[in-house]
């Protein structure tokens, strides 16, 4: 059984989907700091625990904790490795969000490294005014999570994967109003991705 290791930390060139090769191909990520090219193997080895991190750049703990909760997710992880973009779609992969989550999710699964540095998904998740993500401003992880959810959905629109999304977090959710005292009720329905619940404060003894 055939095994490497590249120069982006990861093994297995059977199973990484071939973007093993992408990484040595898009140098952008690098820079000349020498801490992305010198890997103390005691402090910077991948955890015992088989899991690798995302590094957290300033205030992108809120982008950091949710990118990884989709990458647990087995059926997203899977449909977003195997996902193509719509046809007519070309984009520079230093701007487009798909080819970048790739990267994140093959790296979570085969980097060798303690972290992987995800600037390049931050410099192509741009907000409506087509800036990079600010990572020194604290972000609403609820907005992030609509507005990522969203752009992905484009980028798949007309694909084999574009109900992938309403699929695996979709549901609906049914708001009724029944009068007392008399016979008059209403019901609607509205589609959802997410719920937001309300979280009592707790004070610790």
């Amino acid at each position: 059984f055939f095994f490497f290791q590249a120069e982006d930390g990861i093994r297995d060139a059977q199973e990484s989907r071939g973007l093993g090769d992408v990484y040595k191909r898009q140098g952008y990520w690098r820079t000349s700091q020498n801490e992305d090219w010198s890997v103390k193997a005691m402090r910077m080895e991948k955890s015992s625990t088989g899991y690798v991190g995302l590094r957290n750049l300033g205030c992108t703990c809120y982008m950091n904790s949710l990118m990884q909760q989709f990458y647990m997710i087995p059926e997203f992880r899977d449909a977003v490795l195997d996902a193509e973009e719509s046809e007519g779609k070309e984009i520079q992969p230093q701007e487009n969000i798909l080819y970048q989550v790739k990267l994140m999710f093959t790296a979570l699964k085969y980097y060798q490294q303690q972290y992987y540095d995800p600037r390049g998904f931050c410099y192509a998740f741009k907000d409506y005014d087509g800036r990079p993500i600010n990572v020194f401003e604290q972000m609403d992880v609820d907005e992030f999570f609509n507005n990522f959810l969203d752009k992905l959905e484009s980028l798949i629109k007309g694909t084999g994967h574009e109900h992938m999304i309403k699929r695996i977090f979709g549901g609906v959710m049914t708001n009724e109003l029944i009068c007392k005292g008399c016979p008059h009720y209403s019901e609607r329905q509205e589609p959802y991705l997410a719920l937001s619940l309300y979280c009592l404060l707790y004070t610790s003894p």
